[in-house]
């Protein structure tokens, strides 16, 4: 892919390139004690904060941290209504090619991809070895429900199960007149 180079509309100072490059231009700066400087153009080095690659720009006098991302979408993609965020089409955070980025509203960008279904099996996988099952009947201590009620809604017995729920809650914080768990506790223990 040819590099392209834009200035940033807001900051003036700076190129963006289409592949997430950032470069500070040229310039002279003059202090008030009398000293004269000229800046080089320079390639800004890129930092990673919360998975994304980030630059620290200047603003006049004003030092701000922002995401190459967004720096990219605002100088080589057209932004419509209402799109305040820049999602990555491959769902790499640190790929900042122009054609990987889209502008989209906040709910498409949290229901993008696979997003939510990688959260749900992180959370499945964090979850599953601290709930015991009775018969693939999952008591969740988040949810606090009275134990024979959950059996009733699955039209169970709750006699079948009283024993093995017995001797799963022997000896472990919980109250046994409502069923409910007080803490997790890991298959094993």
């Amino acid at each position: 892919m040819k590099i392209k180079w834009k200035n940033h509309p807001t900051f003036s100072d700076y190129k963006i390139s289409n592949t997430g490059r950032v470069r500070r231009l040229s310039k002279i700066l003059k202090y008030s004690d009398g000293r004269i400087e000229n800046k080089e153009e320079k390639e800004l080095k890129q930092n990673i904060s919360n998975g994304y690659y980030t630059v620290v720009l200047f603003d006049g006098c004003v030092k701000l941290n922002k995401s190459v991302h967004r720096l990219v979408a605002e100088c080589f993609l057209e932004r419509k209504e209402f799109h305040t965020q820049v999602n990555h089409k491959d769902e790499d955070k640190l790929n900042n090619i122009y054609t990987n980025l889209e502008w989209c509203t906040s709910k498409e960008n949290c229901n993008y991809g696979s997003r939510n279904t990688k959260i749900s099996e992180k959370q499945k996988g964090e979850l599953n070895h601290y709930y015991k099952y009775i018969e693939h009947y999952e008591i969740k201590p988040t949810l606090r429900c009275h134990f024979k009620d959950v059996l009733k809604r699955k039209n169970l017995n709750f006699e079948d199960f009283e024993e093995e729920f017995h001797s799963y809650t022997k000896n472990r914080k919980v109250n046994r007149k409502k069923y409910t768990y007080k803490r997790r506790v890991k298959d094993g223990d």
